[in-house]
């Protein structure tokens, strides 16, 4: 009987595309960074936050323009901006991560620590703020960008 010989077959197969998700965080961080190259609001990332060398979040708004820290009552700082529609201080919309956040009262000590943050964006006038971070259009808004965003996990199930 004759020996079974086989030929070597190629295969060649179509090019695969592979697409990798990116995260939330890094979108909004990318957001971030585009926005910081528009001549609209002031912007602190994390270099810029550790050459201020603040000891509270307030700190952080003592050298923007149109921002105002003064004390509160319970031992910490309060930021405002001076309202369009009058002389008078009002508060700004702060917002964390994206999120919106009410009742602040300015102090943001309350939201968020200040090893936390990786970038921050305060656009002083109301109506020089991206629509997604505007509030009134009387008093300006401040974005905080924080680490916890990129943290936040769905809870464990374990025990």
């Amino acid at each position: 009987s004759d020996p079974l010989t086989m030929e070597p077959v190629a295969t060649f197969l179509d090019t695969v595309k592979v697409r990798g998700a990116t995260s939330v965080y890094s979108q909004l961080m990318e957001g971030f960074e585009r926005r910081r190259r528009t001549p609209l609001g002031y912007f602190l990332g994390v270099e810029d936050m550790k050459r201020l060398a603040p000891l509270y979040v307030a700190d952080l708004f003592r050298t923007i323009p149109g921002v105002h820290v003064r004390p509160n009552d319970y031992s910490g700082y309060t930021v405002s901006m001076r309202s369009m529609a009058s002389v008078a201080l009002c508060s700004p919309a702060v917002f964390l991560d994206g999120v919106q956040q009410f009742e602040t009262e300015g102090d943001l000590e309350l939201l968020v620590a200040l090893h936390d943050l990786r970038g921050v964006e305060v656009y002083p006038k109301g109506a020089s703020a991206p629509p997604q971070f505007r509030g009134s259009e009387t008093c300006g808004s401040i974005v905080l960008w924080s680490a916890g965003l990129k943290l936040r996990r769905a809870p464990s199930s374990k025990k």
